[in-house]
C-alpha cells in the first residue's frame, strides 16, 4: 500500500511539473510551425506571377515574330532583282511612274494603274507587305503564290508591251521558295502564339480575314461590297439572309466557288461548313 502511495504521489508531481512541456521536443515542433499567408498577398503573389509570364510569352511572341520579318527580308534578296524587272512598277510606291504615266493624271490609266496596284500589294518594305486595309499577310502571301502559279501577274496588257516582264519557271520557282516558307512559318507562329480557346466566332473570322477581306473589308469594297469585319455590318447587308442562312449570297458563292475569284483560295468542305454554322448561329440570335 506504502509503495501505491509513493507511486501516485511521483506521478501527480511529474503532471504538475511547471517546466512540462518546454522541452526540446516541443521547441522543434514550433520550430517548424509558420503562420498562414493572408488571402491578399496569396492574391498578389499570383497576379504578379501571372503578370511575370505574360511578360515573358510577350517577348518570346514579338522574338519570335522579329525572326520571321528578318528572315523574310533576308531572302527576299534572292528574288529582288526578279521583282524589280517584273513586279515593281505597280506594287513599289518608290518607283517613279513612267512619263507617259504622269500626263494628266487625274484620267491617265496608266498613273491609276499603279496607284491602284499599290494599294492592293506594295513591296516597298520587302516585309511585312502592304496593302490598303491591312489584310492578314498570309493572305497577302498567298494571293502572290496565286498569281504567281497562275501566271496572271503581271497583266497581260503590261507584257505584251514589255514582253521580257512575264514571269518564267526559274521566276515561278524563286518566288514560290521565298513565300512558301514564310507562310509556313507564320501558320505556326499563330498557332503557338494563339492563347484564345478557338470558338465559332474566331474560326470563321479568319476564315474570312484571309481569303475575303483583302478585296470586302477595311475600306476595301470591291464590286460594291465591303465592310465584311464589321460583323453586324455585314449581316444586315443584303449579302446575308438570316430567315434562310444557307441561301445568303455571300455563303452561295463561296459553295459556288465563284468568290473568291481564284480557285485555289475557294473555301474548304471544314470551311464551308463552319460559315454555314455561324450563319445559323446568327440567325438563331435574333429574337
Amino acid at each position: 500500500m506504502n509503495a501505491l502511495l509513493v507511486l501516485l504521489t511521483l506521478i501527480l508531481v511529474s503532471c504538475s511539473n511547471p517546466f512540462q512541456g518546454k522541452g526540446t521536443l516541443n521547441f522543434k515542433t514550433r520550430a517548424f510551425k509558420q503562420d498562414p499567408i493572408k488571402e491578399e498577398d496569396r492574391l498578389r503573389v499570383l497576379r504578379e506571377a501571372e503578370i511575370e509570364r505574360k511578360r515573358l510569352f510577350l517577348v518570346e511572341k514579338n522574338k519570335a515574330w522579329t525572326k520571321i520579318v528578318t528572315d523574310a527580308v533576308e531572302s527576299f534578296k534572292n528574288i529582288e532583282s526578279v521583282m524589280v524587272k517584273k513586279c515593281f512598277d505597280c506594287h513599289d510606291k518608290n518607283t517613279k511612274t513612267p512619263v507617259y504615266g504622269r500626263i494628266l493624271p487625274r484620267i491617265n490609266p496608266v498613273y491609276h494603274h499603279q496607284q491602284d496596284g499599290i494599294k492592293a500589294l506594295d513591296f516597298s518594305q520587302k516585309f511585312p507587305l502592304l496593302a490598303q486595309g491591312s489584310p492578314s499577310q498570309i493572305s497577302l502571301l498567298k494571293a502572290i503564290k496565286n498569281e504567281v502559279m497562275d501566271r496572271s501577274m503581271p497583266l497581260k496588257a503590261y507584257t505584251i508591251v514589255y514582253r521580257s516582264r512575264r514571269v518564267n519557271d526559274n521566276d515561278q520557282e524563286s518566288i514560290l521558295a521565298w513565300v512558301d516558307p514564310i507562310i509556313q512559318n507564320i501558320e505556326e507562329f499563330e498557332r503557338k502564339f494563339d492563347e484564345t480557346q478557338p470558338n465559332l466566332n474566331d474560326q470563321v473570322h479568319k476564315i474570312l480575314d484571309q481569303k475575303c477581306f483583302r478585296c470586302h473589308a477595311n475600306g476595301i469594297n470591291r464590286g460594291s461590297f465591303g465592310d465584311m469585319q464589321d460583323t453586324p455590318k455585314l449581316l444586315r447587308s443584303k449579302f446575308v439572309n438570316l430567315k434562310n442562312p444557307s441561301q445568303s449570297l455571300v455563303y452561295k458563292l463561296s459553295v459556288e466557288k465563284k468568290m473568291p475569284p481564284n480557285k485555289r483560295d475557294a473555301l474548304s468542305d471544314e470551311e464551308l461548313l463552319l460559315f454555314n454554322d455561324w450563319l445559323d448561329a446568327q440567325a438563331r440570335e435574333i429574337p
